[in-house]
């Protein structure tokens, strides 16, 4: 008989993890995030956060993965969002998609979600792969030549520089999808929510959406929980 204790032990954390922590329960308390966040700080190498989630190195089957952990609702909420978009069927194939490997299913809405890692992008990166120093210049021109139909987009961009093409391509295909949502294009603006995972530009955060915005729009900034110490990667 599968119990859910035994589908809590094969999710892809660290074995030596204990897996009931990230069962909630529908109890979001600050406390329950904060023994969460303070267990995973305990046992694997903090990256980053920002307001709602908390990003983890982690080795999965020998190599660099990350994790990523909610702080609060709002975390989960963007997790929910992303695992959407790294998951679902119209877009996990996109060049500039993160591949991803699992994400919590046993909470109303993701606590966790576990994916491959990708280096930070630097300005020369940006150069190299699309022929600007500013990551915006090219989501802009995507935005410009949104009348444009898709497969004539495709036909007017040269192939002589493919992580280019595949960029362009790739970014407009998903803002066809979520309809140029005007938060999640603001959010992807800037180099720090690019990286370079297998020599292609792919998106680091695919949280931030209309849906999830309200969560900041409707009361107080969310904020981490009480002595977990997370510092703001600069």
């Amino acid at each position: 008989m599968v119990t859910y204790e035994s589908l809590l032990r094969e999710l892809p954390l660290p074995a030596s993890w204990d897996h009931n922590l990230f069962a909630l329960n529908g109890k979001y308390t600050e406390a329950n995030f904060r023994d969460l966040l303070l267990h995973a700080k305990e046992r694997s190498t903090y990256v980053s956060r920002g307001s709602s989630r908390a990003v983890f190195k982690v080795t999965y089957e020998n190599r660099p993965t990350v994790l990523k952990l909610a702080m609060n609702e709002a975390g989960m909420a963007q997790n929910k969002a992303e695992a959407g978009f790294v998951f679902g069927s119209k877009t996990k194939d996109l060049s500039i998609i993160i591949p991803g490997i699992d994400y919590d299913t046993h909470n109303a809405q993701p606590v966790w979600i576990h994916e491959e890692y990708a280096r930070p992008v630097t300005e020369q990166d940006v150069h190299t792969y699309l022929g600007t120093n500013i990551i915006a210049d090219a989501v802009d021109f995507v935005v410009e030549t949104r009348s444009t139909d898709a497969h004539e987009l495709a036909s007017t961009i040269s192939r002589d520089n493919e992580t280019q093409y595949e960029f362009i391509i790739g970014l407009r295909k998903l803002l066809d999808i979520v309809k140029f949502d005007t938060d999640f294009l603001a959010d992807i603006r800037g180099r720090r929510q690019w990286g370079i995972y297998q020599h292609r530009l792919v998106l680091l955060d695919l949280g931030l959406t209309s849906d999830t915005s309200d969560y900041y729009r409707s009361g107080p900034i969310p904020s981490p929980p009480s002595g977990t110490n997370l510092a703001v990667t600069p």
